[in-house]
């Protein structure tokens, strides 16, 4: 019964998103529903992280990115997060991130902003 447990290595495309003053950015791009304009893109798997006990959603960001570049996402579309109430007593808040892993191929020279996004900097800088 032949067959390889070995999964193709899948590395997400970079993202080159050129500003008004001309600077490229490569950042985490995520959005609440889908990319607007004329955006290639892929759709991968949902993505989840979260912590069992109280805590800041700005911890699980970062967890959340990572899972979802592991995914070859480069970008997450319906893109929530927020604090949820847990079971037990000890966590009847705690923090939580979730969405669909994406990967843009194309971005036809538009920012995130442009593309109706919200850079992960700019999601951080909510939880501050």
């Amino acid at each position: 019964m032949g067959g390889s447990d070995v999964q193709p290595e899948i590395n997400p495309a970079p993202m080159e998103n050129t500003s008004e003053n001309g600077s490229s950015s490569n950042e985490f791009c995520t959005f609440q529903a889908v990319p607007i304009g004329n955006v290639e893109y892929t759709m991968l798997k949902n993505v989840k992280a979260a912590k069992g006990v109280y805590g800041s959603v700005k911890d699980i960001l970062p967890l959340f990115e990572t899972r979802t570049k592991d995914r070859g996402g480069n970008a997450v579309v319906n893109f929530r997060s927020g604090q949820t109430f847990g079971f037990w007593p000890w966590n009847l808040v705690r923090p939580y991130a979730k969405g669909r892993a994406i990967n843009i191929t194309n971005t036809n020279g538009m920012t995130c902003k442009e593309m109706g996004g919200e850079t992960m900097s700019e999601v951080l800088a909510r939880y501050q």
